[in-house]
């Protein structure tokens, strides 16, 4: 079972917890529009892939395709509200972390049957303004300027290409209260990039000129 999800790390529950459903501070809803509609609507077709595809992994009967039709918003709609209904009768809070891992629970107890033993295969793709700004990031620690629109095309590419090759396994066993869960596998975005930046002529002559103001500052002639 697949479950595609944009972005994990040291803490892959976690984040994959994080990232079904986008938080919705940005979204301008009309006086008498449906906010779940709304938002809905404003996310980007990969996003609204990855929700269809936790929809479908969890029970409800949705196209997978991303397109925004009735039958998605309809999907979205109930399980939102079958996950505030499961959260007032255990008492929790009800936010975006709670949906996230409640289609996560549903998945695991369609994947294994009654029992909720089963695997949920995930795949954690970063969004393009989240991977520029980590490509960003590494190339002024590394190269100490901003990344071109070239080259953050190129390195979003090849991000993106490992965080498909290298899907997250969560394992669950028991059920409910007793239900444990352990995840492997997926990549670490930063480490991947640093390794990959690290490596080009330019980061390797900005290494040696560094060891070369050092060396010639510990002489005193800087």
């Amino acid at each position: 079972m697949a479950v595609t999800q944009s972005a994990p790390g040291p803490t892959e529950v976690a984040a994959w917890q994080t990232q079904i459903i986008p938080p919705a501070a940005t979204i301008s809803n009309p006086t008498g529009s449906d906010p779940v509609a709304v938002e809905l609507y404003n996310m980007p077709l990969e996003r609204r892939k990855q929700v269809a595809l936790a929809l479908k992994n969890a029970g409800y009967r949705v196209p997978t395709n991303g397109v925004l039709s009735d039958s998605l918003l309809n999907g979205y709609t109930t399980a939102l509200q079958a996950a505030q209904i499961q959260a007032n009768r255990y008492g929790k809070k009800f936010d975006g972390a709670y949906f996230s891992n409640y289609l996560i629970n549903e998945a695991a107890a369609n994947a294994g049957g009654a029992g909720g033993d089963g695997r949920v295969t995930s795949t954690r793709i970063s969004d393009p303004t989240s991977a520029k700004a980590l490509i960003n990031t590494i190339f002024q620690d590394q190269l100490g300027r901003d990344a071109s629109q070239e080259e953050v095309s190129r390195y979003t590419k090849a991000l993106r290409k490992a965080q498909r090759s290298s899907p997250t396994v969560t394992t669950y066993a028991g059920e409910g209260q007793f239900q444990t869960q352990q995840t492997t596998g997926g990549i670490n975005e930063q480490q991947f990039l640093i390794d990959r930046i690290s490596g080009t002529d330019e980061a390797k002559a900005n290494k040696v000129l560094g060891f070369y103001e050092t060396f010639m500052r510990a002489l005193g002639q800087d």
